[in-house]
């Protein structure tokens, strides 16, 4: 049986700028959080937070799987060359 079936360009692209949004917004909510954070606690305080720490997890992911994605889409660019 198969559960997942194959997406046509239209809903790959739909799917990529509807998690694009939602990280956005994931991101922006994390970042106010750390910014409260150091206005009530201090910069000490800030760097061994949650908040921080799923920050930086999920730039340096995000930032990781778009490198790879353009990776992976210009190398049959470079083997046509």
């Amino acid at each position: 049986m198969k559960f997942v079936r194959k997406m046509d360009e239209m809903e790959r692209d739909i799917v990529s700028k509807s998690e694009k949004t939602a990280l956005i917004f994931a991101k922006s909510c994390l970042a106010a959080w750390c910014v409260y954070i150091i206005a009530t606690q201090g910069v000490q305080k800030v760097v061994s937070s949650w908040p921080f720490m799923l920050l930086l997890t999920t730039v340096i992911i995000q930032s990781s799987s778009m490198h790879i994605l353009n990776w992976r889409m210009n190398k049959g660019n470079s083997d046509e060359k």
